[in-house]
């Protein structure tokens, strides 16, 4: 199916669209905060990981920054090379036009897991239920990249079987690593499916785009990068004189907050319904999160070994959640393929189920743990999936 006739069929899914648009037009969108001020910071010739707000106030950071001697920006430093066309732009303008593209980066993820499906009522009530979850609600909120990440892994694994363009699998996967770079550790995969070129492609074209921006940030940009990523290992950045935000801040009244600050100004920073860590067993514990995610991701794998390869990779990607030390509502969206796909084929019992991690309560902090196990649990357990191969070849 192509896009166009995909937009027309599911033209009703628009709907839930203006909830968010009105999400994004009262939210400061903190997460993309960082990534504008990282884009501005390479245009003004500065460090994307450090906070230059005591001598550039415009460039005020709340909740993520403060006055803290590090910035909010916590990505690979290609990635902040991304964000500069962005932040060509005032932060208001920037924003939208952010928001609009992760709209967009939405429905083409839509269309490459469902475009060999045939549109159905319960194929249409999928895409609303994923429009109208937290997730995606924490995602335009915030402001955040994650469905980008998503999209590049989907594509990475539906290319690995094709063989003229198999090459391009190794490559994608290494461009969302680049990006975060959590994304990276399903290059695991590779390696248990004996794909030892494609596992070789990835790690020269990661290392290559990883040195990519030395030209144009420097040397010292990418130990500020490990340390402002992993504090733990590597030891936070520090400031050895106070920084000031100039009266800059967020305030809090009642039930409500807003942020005063010289850009964007007077927006919600934050929502209830945003939660708060997701791996609150591993939170702020850098290596142990790894190592345990190694782990995960391994037994998962061997459990899922009789399902066919589409299941299996669509729930070793929930892993990833489990990686992050700092996941948060927003990387639920690694459930989204899954859902997508088996949602329709599921009995109304599992159904009920697979909405558990897009709709249940973000304050208990357990949507990204329900979205790895439920695929495993419904991949052992379920009617649907024993015995039966639903995917066609």
């Amino acid at each position: 199916m192509k896009f166009g006739i995909f937009l027309r069929s599911y033209s009703l899914t628009l709907l839930p669209v203006i909830i968010i648009g009105y999400i994004v037009a009262e939210s400061y969108q903190i997460d993309y905060r960082a990534f504008h001020i990282a884009g501005k910071s390479i245009l003004l010739g500065l460090d994307p990981y450090l906070n230059y707000v005591n001598d550039r106030p415009e460039l005020y950071a709340p909740i993520n920054a403060e006055g803290y001697a590090y910035s909010a920006f916590r990505y690979p430093p290609l990635a902040a090379l991304f964000f500069v066309p962005f932040a060509l732009f005032n932060y208001e303008i920037s924003r939208i036009l952010f928001s609009f593209f992760i709209l967009s980066i939405f429905y083409l993820l839509v269309w490459r897991v469902l475009r060999r499906e045939d549109v159905t009522d319960t194929q249409l009530l999928s895409i609303i239920c994923v429009l109208l979850s937290f997730p995606i609600a924490a995602t335009f909120q915030r402001g955040q990249i994650d469905l980008l990440l998503v999209l590049l892994v989907y594509c990475s694994f539906e290319f690995l079987d094709y063989r003229k363009i198999a090459i391009y699998s190794p490559i994608l996967l290494a461009l969302a690593a680049i990006i975060k770079i959590f994304p990276g550790f399903l290059a695991i995969y590779f390696l248990l499916k004996k794909k030892f070129r494609e596992f070789g492609i990835f790690c020269s074209s990661v290392i290559l785009l990883y040195l990519l921006p030395i030209p144009f940030q420097g040397e010292g940009v990418f130990s500020n990068f490990w340390k402002r990523t992993f504090p733990d290992i590597f030891g936070q950045i520090q400031s050895s004189l106070p920084i000031s935000v100039h009266g800059q801040k967020t305030v809090f009244f009642g039930s409500g907050n807003f942020v005063s600050a010289i850009e964007g100004g007077g927006k919600v920073p934050d929502r209830d319904y945003v939660g708060s860590g997701m791996n609150f067993l591993l939170k702020e514990q850098d290596l142990l999160a790894i190592l345990v995610g190694l782990l995960v991701f391994l037994i998962v794998f061997y459990i899922m070994r009789k399902q066919d390869e589409k299941y299996r990779f669509l729930t070793l990607i929930n892993t990833i959640n489990i990686f992050n030390p700092l996941s948060w509502l927003m990387g639920v969206v690694w459930y989204i393929p899954f859902f997508l796909t088996y949602f329709p084929k599921a009995s109304n019992l599992w159904r009920g189920l697979m909405l558990l991690p897009l709709f249940f309560a973000p304050s208990l902090n357990s949507n990204a743990y329900l979205a790895m196990i439920i695929p495993v649990v419904y991949g052992l357990y379920s009617r649907d999936r024993t015995g039966v191969k639903m995917l066609p070849n």
